[in-house]
């Protein structure tokens, strides 16, 4: 217990003594505050990862936990800083970590106005049309007046911190050095963080570099700043048309308020009615003033169950006037209209009460996610069920719909893309008017085969995704295999992988060996063996009989028997993830395209 006890104060003497000596102090204030602010798992997870007593494996060790100390993935001591920023066998943890900070980083700068911004992440132009293949800087902003902020970011365990800002400020010196001749100033902005989000010394340009770009101090990150809107308010008064179909979307069964006793059914069948409320809510419009009578509302109390003495045990209802609800929707539809044609509604956020957005759809998915989880690794989960019916009675359930057409229950059974049949084929693996959920599916996948495959010595790796040679050096332009394997022993393995459909699993196989019969014939005259690997997968992960070609090149590299079971486990999880998310988030994609 003693040495335990020792080892562990060893641990926290030296990360307080990196985090008091290379932390900038300036921010210490505020990472305190945000960890007491953390929910109490995430509070504890810190608390213990300060005190360096989380389960890895060399404290399961020295706990007598464990027989090994040893990593799963390379075999090394698997330490606290290991696990989180030292593996070399399993970098996807730590590259999504870092990916996470910097788009999130990339989605605030690109609002400010008049600068080009270049990020290192999906969906923004690349640093390297600045500053050529040879550099990699996570981001790059311009500024209209000449000058250039170089952010690097780097995102490590806190006894490094220094170490990683010496790090990239040496790596980053001679392209400084190039793009200065280019621009009025360069600015290098050496982002050195840590695992627990604690900042370096050095990151005190960064926040030098956020005030210079126009972000005040109190700027709340978490609202993105919006341009200045193309389409301006619409002020003008609702039209007739516009007030008789918002009191036809009204429910006939409304109660009306016991203050006027006026039925929506009067003005539903009532065209006389209608004009005059059309004229009264028009002047009121213009005025800009809502009629004190309007502004009273009648609440009902409801008994839900138990002692009626007691308030909580009934409902309230207010019921308001036909004209205030008539008058407060049109106004409704003008801001959405306005914010709509802007675009400044946020698709990608769920949120109720907004048509066509889902306000439970991904809430719904997560907590079937969890319990399958705790079936699996026979945890106790709590589950709270809250009465939460018609409480987005607007929202456009699209998600459903293909199932509906199928079961009578709809009009159409049309996809919103291509306008075919939206059959469960279509949606994995069929619609040619979106591609992307797919192409993200099957880079996912050799994202990760790349990356196990690029820590096996004595290799040249070439591989179809963004980090990696592209095969077409060896290939040329007119084929473009997945990946290139090629070994000290001048062999190449050609690796071409297809995530499809269960039942297209052989027609894939076919359709790709007719497709490279004639580059293996062509590479097969410059290297003394080529194997093609005709790798194809269904969305499910099952492989194909092809792929046992597969587990002999796993072999044939050095990796073992476990660890190409590690591989394929990782492969199939992967795709039915992938595809799950095909399935269950399509029409929100759809609906926010």
């Amino acid at each position: 217990m003693k040495i335990n006890s020792k080892n562990q104060l060893t641990c926290q003497e030296s990360f307080f003594s990196s985090v008091t000596k290379f932390s900038f102090s300036h921010l210490s204030k505020v990472w305190s505050t945000a960890q007491s602010k953390f929910p109490k798992n995430i509070y504890n997870f810190t608390i213990r990862y300060i005190n360096n007593s989380l389960p890895t494996r060399k404290n399961l060790s020295r706990w007598g936990l464990s027989s090994s100390s040893e990593c799963s993935f390379c075999l090394g001591l698997e330490s606290l800083l290991h696990v989180v920023a030292g593996c070399q066998c399993y970098l996807d943890r730590f590259t999504w970590r870092h990916n996470s900070i910097l788009n999130f980083l990339a989605n605030t700068l690109q609002t400010v106005n008049g600068s080009a911004l270049y990020a290192d992440v999906p969906g923004f132009k690349s640093p390297s049309i600045i500053t050529g293949d040879t550099y990699r800087p996570d981001l790059l902003l311009s500024l209209s007046n000449g000058s250039l902020y170089v952010v690097e970011l780097t995102v490590g365990y806190e006894t490094n911190l220094e170490n990683n800002v010496n790090r990239k400020k040496a790596k980053y010196k001679e392209l400084v050095k190039q793009l200065d001749e280019n621009f009025n100033e360069v600015n290098f902005i050496n982002l050195s963080m840590s695992s627990l989000g604690i900042f370096a010394q050095e990151c005190s340009t960064f926040l030098e570099m956020l005030g210079n770009v126009g972000l005040d101090k109190n700027y709340q990150t978490w609202i993105p700043k919006l341009s200045d809107p193309e389409v301006q308010f619409n002020l003008d008064p609702p039209t007739y048309q516009q007030i008789t179909n918002v009191i036809r979307k009204m429910k006939s069964s409304g109660s009306p308020c016991p203050l006027d006793q006026l039925s929506i059914i009067c003005f539903k069948r009532c065209p006389y009615l209608r004009t005059y409320l059309s004229k009264l809510i028009q002047e009121i419009w213009l005025s800009g003033t809502v009629p004190n009578e309007w502004k009273k509302a009648c609440t009902i109390l409801i008994h839900k169950k138990g002692n009626i003495d007691d308030p909580s045990n009934f409902r309230p209802i207010t019921l308001e006037s036909i004209p205030l609800k008539v008058f407060t929707s049109c106004l409704r539809n003008a801001i959405y209209s306005f914010l709509a044609s802007n675009n400044f509604i946020e698709h990608g956020i769920q949120k109720g009460f907004t048509p066509n957005l889902s306000g439970t759809l991904e809430h719904t998915a997560q907590m079937a996610d969890i319990i399958n989880k705790a079936r699996i690794r026979q945890r106790s989960v709590v589950i709270t069920l809250l009465d939460l019916k018609n409480a987005f009675g607007e929202v456009h359930h699209n998600l459903i719909q293909s199932n509906l057409s199928r079961w009578g229950l709809s009009s159409s059974s049309e996809c919103s893309f291509c306008l075919g049949l939206e059959s469960l084929l279509l949606v994995v693996a069929g619609c040619q008017c979106y591609l992307d959920r797919f192409t993200w599916r099957h880079n996912s996948i050799l994202n990760f085969l790349a990356n196990t495959l690029q820590t096996v010595n004595g290799f040249a790796l070439y591989a179809d995704v963004p980090g990696f040679k592209s095969p077409s050096i060896i290939t040329g332009d007119t084929y473009r295999p997945d990946l290139l394997l090629s070994l000290s022993n001048d062999s190449l393995y050609v690796v071409e992988l297809t995530v499809g459909y269960e039942t297209n699993l052989e027609n894939n196989v076919n359709r790709k060996k007719a497709k490279y019969k004639e580059l293996v014939k062509q590479l097969d005259e410059n290297f003394n063996e080529v194997n093609f690997i005709n790798l194809s997968m269904s969305s499910l992960g099952i492989f194909a009989q092809e792929c046992s070609t597969f587990l002999e090149m796993l072999g044939n590299v050095g990796l073992d028997k476990n660890y190409q079971t590690y591989c394929v486990r990782k492969m199939m999880t992967i795709a039915i993830r992938s595809s799950l998310h095909a399935i269950f988030f399509a029409a929100e994609i759809r609906n926010g395209k």
